[in-house]
């Protein structure tokens, strides 16, 4: 449920890959710093995030982690969810998306 809102785009706004963002969270819920004034634990952090995401763009043959980039699309698009037929997962790769962000977390949780 809490990460609900995370397709298209963080609600359908085709913003930051849902995908990534889910996986941040699990990164986070695994090896995050809970002091905020601990730099250097808020520094690995992020070092972490960035060497995921260098990673998942690597799997993804991208430069980019943003849904509107990755799908081609120009833009935010109004909230109403597309209906989910065998056309429309045709032309979305986040089925596949979603695949390499868990098998990339496989690798990260070691």
């Amino acid at each position: 449920k809490i990460a609900s809102g995370f397709g298209g785009g963080i609600g359908r706004m085709r913003e930051v890959c849902g995908a990534f963002t889910g996986a941040v969270m699990v990164l986070g819920l695994k090896f995050g710093n809970t002091i905020g004034s601990d730099r250097a634990a808020k520094g690995k952090d992020y070092e972490r995030v960035q060497l995921f995401a260098k990673r998942f763009k690597e799997e993804l043959g991208s430069d980019t982690i943003i849904c509107r980039e990755l799908l081609g699309l120009s833009g935010p698009s109004n909230p109403d969810p597309a209906k989910r037929t065998k056309e429309y997962y045709q032309k979305r790769p986040c089925p596949e998306t979603v695949a390499i962000a868990s098998g990339l977390l496989g690798e990260f949780m070691e």
